[in-house]
């Protein structure tokens, strides 16, 4: 581990490895029990002008591990799980450093049968530093960005959140339907992550960031995220039966914001907004306003608010 680095020739002109079967078949797993460890993959990139080829090109994994990485210098993605079938895929121990787009990127193809057959994806012990430096207009990015249901997010670090992107980043950490901006045969999306033990710093300068979490799938679990710095939210819910708990927000504009859909797609969501969501035992400082709800059937208690200029600003029951 840490002896060998592929590092490209030309940088924004290729990625350094696919893991794939080609041509990309969409909800068909084919590459199994791939151990990729140990390496330094630099993209060599520098330029302001993104390319279409992610650092780390997989589709279809499945049983596949992807541990002790350093991701840096990419044109594109670090690493992108792309085109679906992805099956009991870890990503672990990894460090995504530079990227001019999202560090990691998801999306679990729908099959035939219109769900997505995308299933146990861990990410663990993740460091993200510079990521999402340049811009995507149709659905501006995230730094760690999941399309796919079941999916386990733990113990993650973002922080050096660029000065330089040249577009608002919608989210550290964004769980989505395969909607607005991505085909809706993308599947069901990110129902049932489980999101824990994360930290996302935002330092003064940095570019405007609109949620430290974005939950745009329901029924996420948030637990124990510290959120530091000026984030227009710092946990957002949009759709229902969300939940989060023991988590601390600091610095936002609207520390943890439930609210109505996301997207324009309105009639491919499950539901129209985060109702029935649960926002329990966390910390919220100061933040403009610390909880915003305007959905129905908010379970909220044991919340403190310090510091915040308005403490709960509620328009539903």
């Amino acid at each position: 581990p840490g002896q060998t680095t592929i590092k490209c020739a030309a940088g924004g002109t290729y990625g350094a490895l696919q893991v794939l079967d080609l041509p990309l078949r969409n909800g068909e797993t084919s590459i199994t029990n791939v151990v990729v460890r140990g390496i330094t993959f630099d993209g060599n990139f520098s330029g302001a002008a993104y390319s279409g080829h992610p650092l780390i090109l997989a589709s279809g994994n499945g049983d596949c591990l992807y541990e002790n990485l350093v991701c840096q210098h990419s044109s594109h993605y670090g690493l992108g799980l792309q085109n679906g079938g992805h099956v009991g895929v870890t990503v672990q121990d990894c460090l995504f450093y530079d990227c001019w787009r999202d560090g990691i990127d998801v999306k679990n193809n729908e099959n035939t049968s219109g769900d997505s057959i995308g299933d146990q994806l861990k990410f663990h012990n993740l460091t993200f530093r510079n990521c999402c430096r340049g811009v995507d207009g149709s659905n501006p990015l995230a730094i760690l960005d999941i399309m796919s249901p079941r999916v386990a997010i733990s113990n993650i670090h973002i922080d050096d959140i660029p000065t330089d992107a040249t577009a608002t980043i919608n989210a550290g950490i964004r769980v989505k339907l395969g909607l607005d901006g991505d085909s809706i045969g993308r599947g069901v999306g990110g129902q049932y992550c489980t999101i824990s033990n994360v930290h996302i710093t935002k330092d003064a300068g940095s570019v405007t960031v609109s949620n430290g979490i974005a939950a745009w799938a329901p029924y996420v679990s948030i637990s124990n995220a510290k959120i530091v710095g000026a984030f227009t939210e710092g946990i957002q819910l949009a759709q229902s039966y969300c939940n989060v708990v023991n988590s601390t927000v600091s610095g936002a504009v609207t520390g943890i914001n439930v609210r109505a859909l996301v997207g324009a797609t309105t009639d491919a969501y499950p539901f129209t907004g985060a109702d029935d969501c649960q926002i329990i035992g966390n910390s919220l400082i100061s933040c403009t306003t610390g909880l915003s709800n305007t959905r129905g059937r908010t379970l909220i208690g044991y919340n403190n608010f310090s510091s915040c200029t308005t403490g709960l600003a509620a328009s539903a029951s």
